[in-house]
């Protein structure tokens, strides 16, 4: 299956949440990167979980 991403503003709420789901393998991996925004997050998300 393909994985679908999520792009969204980085908060230290969203981060924590989403490294509790990489724990839980609902998410294969994020990162984090400087954007023209500001920090973003971006989250690839397993179809199907």
């Amino acid at each position: 299956m393909d994985d679908f991403f999520l792009i969204v503003r980085l908060s230290g709420k969203l981060c924590e949440c989403a490294e509790h789901a990489v724990l839980k393998n609902r998410i294969n991996y994020f990162e984090t990167r400087t954007g023209f925004s500001g920090n973003i997050l971006i989250i690839s998300v397993l179809k199907g979980e």
